[in-house]
């Protein structure tokens, strides 16, 4: 009876996790897909801008000029954005010039129904990625929604608190996990799905090259799993 007892502090925290992992990794993927969903609009053009401006589905137009072309988007409802680049037909003098000419070309073509739009510009490349693609866990500055943001970095913390306080791990050493995980992103994800919290043989020590190998087949999964969603939203 004493011998239980003394395991019962070491056990409840693993039967615990085994339980928690599957939500705190439903919280990552779901955050995972929306921003690929943000960040990753559907295909559109300046007739699709005027419809959607005419049929009062967007109020909000948002322009990058860059040299003589400019980058538009906009959004109609929930995860529903759309972007082109919106090229002058006639000469322009420069960027200012590139993006007077857009809104007077939607001015003309959505007549009355341009009163209620407002223009404001936005950086097109913090729109694809920014700093994310340099820096994975970057990503959650680009979660659409500020309660999910919240809870992703909230999920963060506990799985970066199990990866240094938990007492055994099947694959890799605990700062090997850490270190894994801030550089690819990925490795939260491979955390959650691998370690479980099974206690592992003594035979069979965890070692550093299994936290980046996790890491690595994790990434590839989150790679395919992006397509998938990219294909079915017609966005590929």
């Amino acid at each position: 009876m004493a011998e239980s007892v003394g395991r019962t502090p070491a056990a409840w925290p693993d039967r615990v996790w085994r339980k928690a992992r599957w939500a705190l990794l439903s919280v990552l993927l779901l955050s995972f897909v929306t921003t690929l969903l943000h960040v990753v609009p559907a295909h559109g053009s300046t007739h699709a801008l005027v419809t959607d401006i005419r049929a009062g589905r967007t109020h909000t137009v948002q322009t990058d000029a860059q040299g003589r072309v400019v980058t538009v988007r906009w959004n109609t409802g929930l995860l529903d954005d759309h972007s082109y680049v919106y090229r002058p037909t006639s000469f322009v003098a420069g960027t200012h010039e590139a993006d007077l000419d857009l809104r007077a070309t939607v001015d003309r073509a959505a007549g009355a129904s341009a009163r209620s739009v407002r223009f404001s510009e936005y950086d097109a490349t913090y729109g694809a990625g920014g700093l994310s693609l340099l820096f994975p866990v970057g990503y959650v500055l680009l979660v659409p929604w500020t309660w999910l943001r919240l809870l992703v970095m909230s999920t963060g913390v506990v799985v970066l608190i199990r990866m240094i306080t938990a007492r055994r791990h099947r694959l890799a050493t605990g700062p090997a996990w850490v270190l894994a995980a801030l550089v690819t992103g990925a490795g939260f994800v491979g955390y959650l799905w691998v370690e479980s919290g099974q206690q592992r043989s003594p035979a069979k020590a965890p070692h550093r090259r299994g936290a980046w190998l996790a890491s690595l087949a994790s990434a590839a999964s989150t790679a395919a799993l992006a397509a998938t969603v990219l294909l079915a939203a017609g966005r590929l």
